[in-house]
């Protein structure tokens, strides 16, 4: 096959590259030569792809044209269906050459711009003491070409999802959105536009994490159908021809959903935090009857958080070990003062007499879409389980501290909570849980990013944990701090 891509750099011109690196090049088992070698193949396998689904295309319409006979469809047909898994098999060895050298890349990058990032965060550091400043709540969009590369449908799968949902074509637009293990994209078709939806990963990564994602997602699309059809916000799934909700793409899954016109939850805005708070009511007042299974089980906070003590405590002479070259000594000192409190508290909160519900479970700013100041679809029920309805409070009013200064975040969690209230009034056991749940949630953050900085090597990466360990020791001294403030806040919440 002739060569479609460009030419290709000789080894002279990579080893002059390479000579003019101002940084320690990290040990390569991939060659730039390889990496483009593999690249071209896996371009030029997309494209013997998309040949291949034509002509078995042109095949389908000419035998149901009676234009050829039945014994030469099969023949046909199964001779191009040999040729698809001769490239399928060839494309595995080139994928696995790509995805190496683009995370020793990634390991170069690192090097690279080490000192410049130390540099940064110092000087972030010292302008966000004290803690204030306004968040950011948007849902990060993937830039990273290799990224986007990775998750991006192929032709193969459009035409996979095409023939899926019985769509004349589709074309996605512009670059992913990234939430909580999923990736979106823009796609347009002649019925309309729509969300594709698929899982963070490549089939096998998706299959070692997550064995049961179909039953995840299968639970995901029947909460949401349950919640569509009692009129709540959200945006259900499309049914495939074989009234499925996604389709299974080689161990990839895959959804379509209305596409919601709308932006993420704006904090500040208090008329935006009013009706959130009270689509959160409505949402636990309808799951409450939900006749079915959740999307995920697993066992209830408090359990899940004795496990992570349990955990943590492996890991306490790693730990002081790195603590003061990664910088997080002092939040380090702080938290071990507050984790005892915090644990004798989680102990006490009789967290299984509290209300149960099917709860949301993710119910953050980037997770409500707002047109205006209307509650548009709320999405990503992905950890949606059987719980007290209480976490969902807690998870909402605890991701607004820190954040801003500490009037309006008492205006900002006043409206919340009388919103909330105005349709479903908590009890007093509730309303003592609160603050502790609160606190026991950035408790429990913060013991995740010290586990991982314990259990990985990489000092890059274990600096930015740490600092986010640290964010995290200050916005839970805060609380508990203003605890006193917040409980009189709960005993006359604000009706502004």
């Amino acid at each position: 096959m002739h060569r479609i891509l460009g030419r290709k750099k000789n080894a002279d011109e990579l080893e002059s590259e390479a000579l003019q690196k101002p940084y320690p090049d990290p040990d390569r088992t991939i060659t730039g030569s390889e990496f483009n070698e593999a690249k071209e193949k896996l371009l030029t396998a997309r494209l013997q792809r998309d040949v291949v689904y034509y002509a078995l295309n042109k095949i389908d319409e000419a035998g149901s044209k009676a234009q050829i006979s039945s014994s030469a469809k099969i023949q046909l047909v199964q001779t191009y269906e040999a040729e698809l898994k001769r490239i399928e098999s060839e494309s595995e060895s080139s994928k696995r050459v790509v995805d190496l050298y683009e995370l020793e890349s990634a390991k170069e990058g690192l090097l690279k711009n080490f000192s410049e990032q130390l540099a940064d965060l110092d000087g972030r550091i010292g302008q966000l003491r004290p803690l204030k400043g306004i968040a950011k709540w948007r849902k990060r969009i993937v830039n990273d070409p290799s990224e986007t590369d990775v998750h991006r449908p192929s032709p193969h799968v459009i035409g996979q999802i095409i023939s899926a949902y019985d769509l004349d074509s589709l074309q996605v637009e512009g670059n992913g959105l990234e939430g909580t293990g999923y990736i979106t994209f823009r796609a347009v078709t002649p019925k309309g536009v729509f969300a594709l939806r698929r899982k963070k990963g490549s089939a096998s990564k998706i299959m070692a994490k997550h064995p049961d994602i179909g039953s995840n997602i299968e639970g995901q699309h029947a909460l949401m159908l349950f919640l569509h059809e009692h009129g709540f916000p959200v945006a259900p799934p499309l049914l495939t021809r074989e009234k499925e909700t996604y389709v299974n793409i080689t161990g990839v899954p895959w959804s379509l959903y209305p596409f919601i016109e709308g932006l993420p939850l704006e904090p500040t805005n208090l008329r935006q935090l009013r009706a959130a708070g009270g689509a959160l009511a409505r949402y636990h007042q309808l799951t409450e009857g939900y006749p079915g299974e959740p999307p995920l089980t697993q066992e209830p906070f408090p359990k899940l958080f004795e496990e992570k003590l349990k955990d943590l405590r492996k890991h306490t002479t790693t730990l002081e070990a790195s603590q003061s070259r990664l910088g997080f000594a002092e939040g380090l000192n702080n938290f071990k003062t507050s984790l005892s409190e915090i644990e004798t508290e989680v102990k006490g909160l009789s967290y299984d007499s509290l209300p149960q519900t099917v709860i949301h479970g993710d119910y953050k700013p980037g997770n409500i879409l707002f047109d205006s100041d209307n509650v548009a679809a709320v999405i990503d029920f992905g950890r949606s389980r059987k719980e007290a309805r209480l976490f969902d409070i807690a998870k909402t009013v605890g991701g607004f501290v820190g954040t801003i200064d500490d009037t309006t975040f008492m205006h900002m969690t006043g409206s919340f909570l009388t919103a909330y209230e105005s349709a479903s009034a908590l009890d007093n056991l509730e309303r003592k849980a609160l603050i502790p749940l609160i606190q026991a949630r950035l408790a429990s953050k913060a013991i995740d990013r010290l586990v991982r900085l314990a259990e990985e090597e990489d000092d890059a990466e274990n600096l930015r944990r740490a600092e986010r360990f640290n964010l995290l020791v200050q916005r839970l001294d805060w609380v508990r701090h203003n605890s006193e403030s917040m409980r009189r806040l709960l005993e006359q919440p604000s009706r502004s």
